[in-house]
C-alpha cells in the first residue's frame, strides 16, 4: 500500500463516484460471487463482523486467500476488468 489517502472532496474533483458494495454471506460453507465493476481502481475488502475470516479467490472453489477477522485487503493501483470475486 502507498499510505495515500484521497477524500471524497478530491474524487468529486476528479469526476470519480466511489461506490460501497455490501455483500451479505448468510450461509456457512456457502460460496457466493460478485462480479467486480469494470475498471475499478481500487477494491476494499472488510468485515463488519470481527468473528469471522473471509476467504476469497478469484476462481471457483480456488478459496486460497483470507482476510482475518479485523483486518482489511486493499487492492490499490489496480485496473480489474471481467473479474469475478469468489468468497466464503
Amino acid at each position: 500500500m502507498s499510505g495515500e489517502f484521497i477524500s471524497r472532496e478530491n474524487l468529486d474533483r476528479l469526476g470519480i463516484a466511489p461506490t460501497t458494495t455490501t455483500l451479505t454471506l448468510t450461509l456457512s460453507g456457502t460460496e457466493y460471487t460478485y462480479t467486480v465493476p469494470d475498471h475499478t481502481k481500487r477494491l476494499v475488502i472488510k468485515m463488519r463482523t470481527l468473528d469471522n475470516d473471509f476467504k476469497y479467490g478469484w476462481e471457483t472453489g480456488q478459496l486460497n486467500m483470507t482476510v482475518p477477522a479485523g483486518f482489511v485487503r486493499d487492492f490499490s493501483d489496480v485496473h480489474f476488468v471481467g473479474k469475478t470475486l469468489y468468497a466464503k
